[in-house]
């Protein structure tokens, strides 16, 4: 499928933790007459970040300058697409989804610099216009469930922990200015939307599709200008049963050094090997107190209210702008989500 005035690629950049792998896997699949491309990977790129990163495309074009897109952009676009010269004989519109690039929003300027020159090079491939979605995801919820899923990765996860990053992330001093930027919306849209243009910029809360699926199933298609289908929503009723299973508001299962997934007799012996109670016990939890809300919130008050310029519902009622404001079910967040 072509747009009246061309072909148009569309850039899904994340954030992470904002429903990214139901996006790439089941959704935009099956979105019809586009051309989805998730997470493109590729031996591009070689040093030792890219294979840290799984050879991820995206994520090795932004972690270089800019200025890669004149001199290397055909062999990044020849990666996603084939050779050039077939593409162009019938282009299509096309969603590439990789919420690696989200994750270069923690520098903002980096970011516009490479959108803006994309934007360029696109043409050369035939797309006329290039678009972005961007989900977005409040600040304590986001923070709580990307500590969930790295917390088998630190020595001794839990509250505390939790609580230092919540204050690493608000300070200037610590990460505000590091990690927090990437939380920094009003900074990532503007960079964004000064790089496409504000009419080429989707940006909604991951809360809107929690609470209102098929509202947020429409804005997507609107903004990609594609008819609704039955398959499309079956696919969002799937998910809206996915994240309406609950047991408790505010809380974060942590991951579990020993996988509850393995035999007992397995996980005791994988238990006694990590100095671990036999059999291991439960994850632990935690919390987002409404000593944390208030704090990122705060933190982020200006960055949210700039950020509410760009997005297309307002952030107020998913409790971005106010702490009282808070909607959705009661659920335990699992890492793995």
């Amino acid at each position: 499928m072509r747009s009246d005035d061309g072909a148009t690629l569309t850039l899904h950049i994340g954030i992470p933790k904002t429903a990214s792998t139901w996006l790439q896997d089941v959704l935009f699949p099956q979105l019809p007459g586009i051309k989805s491309i998730p997470v493109p990977t590729s031996r591009l790129f070689d040093e030792t970040e890219d294979r840290d990163a799984d050879g991820r495309l995206w994520a090795g074009c932004l972690r270089r300058s800019a200025a890669l897109w004149p001199v290397f952009g055909d062999a990044v676009f020849a990666e996603m697409l084939g050779p050039k010269e077939p593409w162009l004989a019938a282009p299509r519109d096309v969603v590439v989804s990789e919420e690696g690039i989200g994750r270069a929003g923690s520098r903002p300027e980096q970011l516009a610099a490479h959108l803006a020159a994309v934007r360029i090079h696109a043409q050369t491939w035939g797309f006329t216009r290039l678009k972005v979605i961007c989900l977005l995801r409040r600040q304590d919820h986001w923070l709580a469930s990307h500590y969930a899923q790295m917390s088998d990765r630190y020595a001794d996860p839990g509250q505390a922990g939790f609580e230092d990053l919540v204050d690493k992330v608000a300070r200037p001093d610590r990460g505000r200015f590091m990690l927090g930027m990437m939380l920094d919306y009003g900074a990532l849209l503007g960079a964004v939307a000064d790089a496409v243009g504000s009419p080429n910029v989707l940006a909604l809360p991951y809360e809107f599709l929690v609470n209102d699926p098929a509202a947020f199933r429409q804005a997507l298609l609107e903004f990609l200008r594609v008819a609704d289908t039955p398959e499309l929503q079956t696919a969002t009723a799937a998910e809206t049963r996915r994240n309406a299973r609950s047991e408790a508001a505010g809380l974060w299962r942590l991951q579990s050094a020993v996988p509850r997934s393995l035999p007992r007799r397995v996980r005791g012996r994988l238990a006694r090997s990590l100095g671990l109670p036999d059999p291991p016990p439960e994850p632990a939890t935690i919390a987002v107190t409404p000593a944390i809300t208030h704090r990122l919130l705060s933190t982020f008050a200006d960055a949210n209210r700039q950020a509410d310029r760009y997005t297309a519902v307002r952030l107020g009622p998913f409790g971005y702008l106010e702490a009282g404001a808070i909607l959705g079910p009661a659920r335990v967040e699992r890492a793995a989500e």
